[in-house]
């Protein structure tokens, strides 16, 4: 993620983990990395397709459970969009991923797109959890900002620990009513539908599909003389 999106945050992420400086926080990613211990915070949007949100939520929750290491996060469900975050092991980051896309090839998402994948320290979230939003209207109201697309994601980012913070601090039990509540008690803590809309049209974000592409494609290898232009004239045939 560009850097202007994240000046803003970076400070209050490392206070607080207790650390001073950003190379504080890198010494401390890297001890935690040896340790073999890689943690990755995926935040997806997504379109509800034709499937029963709430029949969504319980695959991922069915898939997770098996997951070695375990999944954290929160499932927030929109009259008509998806705001996922999960965090989970590294490794499990690709099949993740690679599940969501037959969702989308299933047509019960669509266009799912990825708003962050990032390492982190520590978990946000105490387990994984999810809600269906009791919004009164399903009417998406346009967001508009003149901030370039790095900066909103990087606040909605915010808004998601925030709201893990907040959770956080009450018994698991207590969860459904908070999250019932949240558009009234603390809507400051959700991403509107109109943002989610307006990420989903963000031509600089990656599908999920486009994502894996990338990160799933053999490398491609190139001898040095093809990495010059024009391409080096051979004197002599020596094929």
């Amino acid at each position: 993620m560009a850097a202007d999106g994240m000046e803003d945050i970076l400070p209050e992420a490392i206070s607080s983990l207790g650390l001073t400086s950003l190379l504080d926080y890198a010494k401390e990613k890297r001890d935690f990395a040896s340790d073999g211990n890689i943690l990755v915070r995926l935040s997806v949007v997504a379109k509800i397709g034709h499937q029963d949100a709430l029949e969504l939520a319980e695959e991922y929750e069915a898939s997770f459970a098996e997951i070695a290491g375990g999944v954290t996060g929160l499932l927030l469900i929109y009259p008509m969009y998806i705001h996922h975050v999960i965090e989970l092991p590294s490794t499990e980051l690709q099949p993740v991923l690679r599940f969501m896309e037959a969702q989308a090839k299933r047509g019960e998402l669509h266009e799912p797109t990825i708003l962050s994948t990032s390492d982190v320290l520590k978990r946000e979230f105490k387990l994984y959890s999810y809600c269906k939003l009791s919004l009164s209207s399903t009417k998406v109201v346009e967001y508009k900002t003149s901030d370039p697309v790095e900066r909103v994601t990087a606040e909605c980012l915010v808004t998601s620990i925030k709201l893990a913070r907040l959770l956080a601090t009450h018994q698991p039990s207590e969860y459904a009513d908070i999250l019932g509540a949240i558009h009234e008690t603390n809507p400051e803590l959700l991403a509107s539908q109109g943002m989610i809309a307006y990420f989903l049209r963000a031509g600089d974000l990656d599908r999920v599909s486009e994502f894996l592409d990338r990160n799933e494609a053999p490398m491609t290898l190139l001898a040095d003389n093809e990495l010059v232009w024009p391409p080096p004239t051979r004197l002599f045939p020596y094929d």
